[in-house]
């Protein structure tokens, strides 16, 4: 779980959602392992970002791919 300082770092950060066209606030966005945390990712700055609820939903989906862009937005592509 990010820590409070964390959160507002990531939201001075990020701005907001970081997937490709969302435009969510940060004040609404949740705090999201790139690496999960179950599967040995740390929380720190440089493994989390926000995402909006709908976004973190979808980055846990397993139907869906994610891939981080140059600009480290994060973009989601359905699974064939």
């Amino acid at each position: 779980m990010f820590t409070r300082a964390q959160r507002i770092a990531l939201a001075t950060r990020d701005r907001g959602c970081t997937a490709v066209g969302c435009r969510t606030a940060a004040w609404f966005c949740h705090a999201h392992h790139d690496q999960p945390w179950a599967a040995g990712g740390t929380t720190d700055l440089a493994n989390g970002r926000l995402l909006c609820p709908t976004h973190h939903r979808t980055a846990h989906d397993p139907r869906y791919e994610t891939r981080v862009l140059a600009d480290q937005q994060i973009e989601f592509t359905l699974r064939c």
